[in-house]
């Protein structure tokens, strides 16, 4: 857990402890708010763009992407939405996309 150590992280390229990644996924991810009405299918192309220090403050940028119809359930729909977990700089540390089933909205004709 060299990403811990302070010693070892003060002479690396970052200059300083990074948090590590699993607290960076469920902090950020539950920063945002919670739509009482979608229900979270999952996680999919997780990743690691850039490092989030100890101490950095992160915040939650959540944009609708796209919406697809739900094979296993005729009345929903998935809607998947791209999220990035960005610091006080602005730099972007996570971004995967969430995965909703949401109620559809009755069909006219």
């Amino acid at each position: 857990m060299h990403h811990m150590d302070a010693g070892f992280m003060a002479r690396s390229d970052f200059k300083g402890r990074i948090a590590h990644g699993t607290p960076v996924v469920s902090i950020g991810l539950t920063a945002s708010g919670v739509d009482p009405v979608a229900f979270s299918h999952g996680y999919d192309r997780l990743r690691y763009i850039r490092p989030v220090f100890i101490g950095d403050t992160i915040r939650t940028r959540r944009t609708d992407a796209r919406m697809a119809d739900d094979p296993k359930r005729p009345n929903s729909a998935r809607l998947f939405e791209k999220v990035e977990v960005l610091n006080e700089r602005h730099h972007t540390g996570l971004v995967c996309e969430h995965i909703h089933i949401v109620e559809r909205r009755p069909r006219n004709g």
